[in-house]
């Protein structure tokens, strides 16, 4: 199992070595893997590393390249899809797009995030709540994304508000 994370380089100087991150909680990320970069190279670098632990749902990944004085810069984010089944499921208000429900099918306390394409926190909840209404009607619209975390588990999905 795991998910399968590739790359490549075009060019890279003096490139040390990269960090592959993982975000944890929609505000952290944290190092999963390092892996060597190619010191100075003028060729294509294919690179690939499978992690072995993945988020369920969405995992938002990035990474980092450290060169060999130190200074580091980072990837833009990349998410890939993983469904590790959690007892959830996602409604949108299919009459006026107003509000989503989120329905719990245990009754462990959960923490809930809408996060914005630029990583903006909209909203955020702990609950144990069966059944949870969320109004989304004063947000503008496009693509968001909704993280749960229960019993140790991170749970993300894609949302789509139009």
């Amino acid at each position: 199992g795991g998910t399968n994370l590739t790359w490549v380089t075009a060019t890279e100087i003096n490139n040390d070595y990269f960090v592959i991150e993982r975000n944890k909680n929609s505000f952290e990320f944290e190092s999963i893997q390092g892996i060597s970069g190619a010191g100075t190279s003028l060729e294509l670098k294919n690179y690939s590393i499978i992690d072995k632990y993945p988020l369920d749902g969405l995992s938002f990944y990035r990474l980092k390249q450290i060169d060999y004085s130190g200074n580091f810069s980072y990837s833009s984010i990349e998410y890939k899809e993983t469904n590790i089944n959690l007892n959830f499921n996602i409604l949108f208000n299919p009459s006026d797009n107003s509000h989503f429900e989120l329905m719990l099918k245990n009754k462990e306390p959960y923490e809930i995030c809408l996060i914005g394409m630029t990583g903006n926190l909209i909203y955020y909840e702990i609950s144990s709540e069966e059944r949870k209404v969320i109004d989304v009607n004063h947000l503008d619209k496009g693509i968001y994304f909704l993280t749960i975390h229960c019993n140790g588990k991170f749970f993300s999905k894609k949302l789509m508000y139009q």
